[in-house]
């Protein structure tokens, strides 16, 4: 039989939803051996599940993670035991809980997962992601690492610009970018000039995008409100 050819795919903004996670992983036959998996932030923090998204994704061989807002919130406490209130109201609390009921996989998840996430990543056909998005025109690698996990701005200038304009300068540099962080309601994913935008609002009662980065094709799981029924997530914001 023929090899099966592998493929890349980026996901993001899971924000603690493993049934919304393990949903879309099926409905894009995700092949865990030799596929790809780009997480472009923020898998903590809402729905009740964050440990368990963490071992499923530490199932995948290929896995390039990168560090969210919120997902730097959990390390934190994780690590130090931070617990801001700013982090427990936009959905710590929920992070929280679900590790005091793990906390054997405190360890395992620091060394296993954290510790090799990337502030940003950039593949070998110049497709690059970043959790938030960066501010310097002259591409990743120039910006702080609040940068990468909070910025707006770039998704921004991609949605004023010009009608049918390709890329920003900004981007230029970049086949596409693959952002998460701002998110676009219960929706399908954007793309303005060479920007995707991925967090179709998984976090509160939209759903879980996963995107060949090749072909742009897209599989999407339920509402994440509909698979945690009676539960708030992040709050029903849309």
């Amino acid at each position: 039989m023929p090899e099966k050819l592998s493929k890349t795919y980026c996901i993001g903004d899971i924000h603690g939803s493993y049934s919304g996670l393990t949903q879309a992983l099926e409905r894009c036959n995700f092949d865990k051996q030799n596929d790809t998996l780009i997480c472009i932030g923020d898998i903590a923090d809402g729905w009740p599940e964050v440990s368990e998204c963490i071992e499923e994704l530490l199932t995948i061989k290929h896995l390039i993670p990168i560090l969210g807002n919120h997902d730097f919130w959990l390390k934190n406490y994780l690590e130090y035991g931070h617990q801001p209130l700013v982090w427990l109201i936009q959905g710590g609390q929920a992070s929280l809980e679900n590790y005091v009921k793990n906390t054997e996989l405190i360890n395992k998840h620091l060394e296993k997962y954290f510790s090799k996430c990337a502030l940003y990543y950039i593949d070998t056909n110049h497709n690059a992601y970043v959790h938030g998005g960066y501010a310097s025109k002259s591409g990743l690698g120039n910006d702080s690492q609040d940068t990468y996990m909070w910025d707006r701005s770039l998704w921004e200038k991609a949605k004023s610009a010009a009608p049918g304009k390709k890329c920003l300068e900004m981007t230029a540099m970049y086949t596409k970018v693959f952002i998460g962080h701002t998110s676009l309601g219960n929706t399908t994913p954007q793309k303005k000039c060479n920007v995707w935008n991925l967090d179709t609002g998984g976090g509160w009662e939209g759903k879980i995008t996963i995107m060949n980065v090749d072909d742009e094709a897209f599989w999407q799981s339920d509402k994440c409100s509909d698979l945690y029924p009676g539960i708030a997530g992040r709050g029903f914001k849309y």
